[in-house]
This record gives C-alpha cells, structure tokens and sequence, in this order.
C-alpha cells in the first residue's frame, strides 16, 4: 500500500522544525545521546516554542514522549523529540 502524498506545507513545516533543531543544537557542547534526558526547557528551546506550549501539549497527550522521574520532574529522551519531529509530518498528513 502506497503511503498517502504529503502536502508541501507539511513537508516544508517539518524540514523547518528539524532545522530550527539542529541550529539549537549547535548551541549546545555536544550533540545529546539518543538515551540523554533533556528538561523541559531544553526540548522548548529546542522546538523554538515557550515552555508553556509545551506543557500544554504534554497535558494534552500531544507533545514528545515525556518519563516522570518525580511527582514534579519531567524528562523527555532525545531519541523520543527525534522521533516525535519525524512523526508529526506523518501524523498530520492522515
């Protein structure tokens, strides 16, 4: 079965979010390990988005993957934001 074709915007919205990416990690001393945990202020500057967005999406069960280390301690995997970026041009085409 043949994968449904991409609307550009789509298309052009994701390459510019996996941009904005690789242009805050730049910043960074080195590139994080796919297994590195990152606070939820990294992943927002990451996204280029505020913190809030991101808590609204991770309330709303549509942000990146985040694993609860405490009551009031949330991380997000490197390798989950990688794969979250990569699924969201999938997910918004259905």
């Amino acid at each position: 079965m043949n994968a449904p074709a991409q609307p550009n915007y789509l298309m052009a919205a994701v390459a510019r979010l996996q941009g904005e990416i690789d242009e805050a990690l730049a910043f960074m001393p080195e590139r994080p390990s796919p297994d590195q945990m990152l606070t939820t202020q990294q992943v927002a500057a990451l996204l280029s988005v505020s913190v809030r967005t991101l808590e609204a999406w991770r309330s709303n069960g549509a942000g990146p993957t985040t694993t609860k280390l405490a009551s009031s301690v949330v991380r997000y995997k490197y390798e989950d934001l990688l794969k979250w970026v990569a699924g969201q041009n999938r997910e918004n085409a259905e």
